[in-house]
This record gives structure tokens, sequence and C-alpha cells, in this order.
């Protein structure tokens, strides 16, 4: 996998999470070119940078 397929992912799921999308399997639904375990990475690459948060009651969010 490479750098820019990340990339191209990333926007994604942060498109799809602004979009209020924030439970995985709207994500996964959204983004349906990949594979749902390239997503979940992402989603916590992400998490662990700061840029979305994830909790039980509100699901993934834009981080503030």
């Amino acid at each position: 996998m490479n750098h820019d397929k990340h990339i191209e992912v990333d926007q994604s799921i942060l498109a799809a999470i602004a979009d209020g999308m924030n439970e995985f399997y709207m994500i996964d639904a959204r983004i349906n070119d990949c594979d749902f375990r390239l997503i979940d990475r992402r989603l916590q690459a992400m998490r662990k940078r700061g840029l979305i948060s994830y909790t039980r009651k509100t699901g993934w969010r834009m981080a503030k």
C-alpha cells in the first residue's frame, strides 16, 4: 500500500465524518472500494494523530 492511497482513503474518511457518518458501517458503506481493515487502520491512525475522536455515545467525529 502506498502513501498516496492512504492520503486518498484518509480524505474520504474525513469527508464521510464531516457529512455526519459517525459509525464504522456508514463510513465503510460510503468508501466501498477498499478493504474494511484498511479503513479501520486509517481511522485509528487519524485518531492517534488527533484529527478525529471516537466515543461510544457520539461515534466518530472531527476533533476540536
